[in-house]
């Protein structure tokens, strides 16, 4: 197997570990080691962040550690915004998107490396603090593909007061169905590889299921410090390659 579909596989892996993160990854491997055009990069990541995040989302949901309520307010919202975000994506030229997507990755490893601990965090989840935060995420879910996850899971903690587990398996099922919005609407004006997308999306929906089940076995906290680093540096790399090319 070649390094970039290890790669996918340790994508799965880091969405089953975190409630996300692992996707933000997928965009930037599939454009620079993959040589996929952004434009069918894009439906390939969301319909592989669909799958993926149904596989993670089994081991949580047997252990009864999902917040439907929350996750359907979430995902409404997110399904509308998603579609929208998507009916922008062919409007914005490829450079500008992924200057953005770098700068989001890099606010996302900033986020989890000063992330405080989730029983240090809570609060009262009002239906439209909900809604907003479900339309903000959906609305950049469907434009870049990245499944906000990153986003979700400390959102849900401080504004929602949901346990870190529970947030984790509740973003899965909010993330499935922003990325099958993002996804059917992306494909109207795109085509894909299929036989590569469903290698693609097995490893990383395997992935998915050891992540998942590896979640309560392995100290997350210094998990995440590696895994913002790592975020942190592919950010700079994405940035700094598409400011070079302008």
């Amino acid at each position: 197997m070649s390094l970039p579909f290890i790669l996918v596989f340790f994508v799965g892996i880091t969405l089953g570990l975190f409630g996300g993160g692992g996707t933000i990854l997928l965009l930037p491997l599939l454009v620079y080691l993959f040589s996929i055009d952004l434009g069918q990069a894009i439906p390939i990541a969301q319909l592989t962040l669909f799958f993926a995040s149904v596989a993670a989302f089994i081991p949580p949901a047997r252990r009864g550690e999902v917040d439907a309520r929350v996750a359907l307010t979430l995902g409404l919202a997110g399904i509308v915004f998603a579609a929208l975000g998507a009916l922008v994506s062919p409007l914005i030229p490829p450079a500008a998107l992924l200057i953005f997507f770098s700068l989001l990755m890099l606010t996302a490893g900033a986020r989890m490396w000063f992330a405080k601990n989730p029983e240090e965090e809570g609060g009262q989840c009002r239906p439209r603090s909900a809604l907003l935060i479900g339309s903000l995420i959906g609305f950049i879910s469907g434009m870049t593909g990245a499944g906000g996850g990153f986003l979700l899971v400390p959102s849900m903690i401080m504004f929602c007061g949901i346990p870190m587990q529970k947030a984790i398996g509740t973003a899965f099922l909010v993330i499935a169905l922003q990325s099958l919005s993002g996804f059917l609407t992306q494909i109207t004006h795109t085509s894909i590889d299929l036989a590569f997308t469903a290698s693609v999306i097995g490893l990383s929906a395997a992935g998915g299921v050891v992540g998942g089940m590896l979640s309560r076995r392995i100290n997350v906290n210094i998990l995440k410090r590696a895994f913002a680093v790592f975020i942190l540096i592919i950010g700079l790399f994405v940035l700094f390659q598409e400011i070079v090319s302008l």
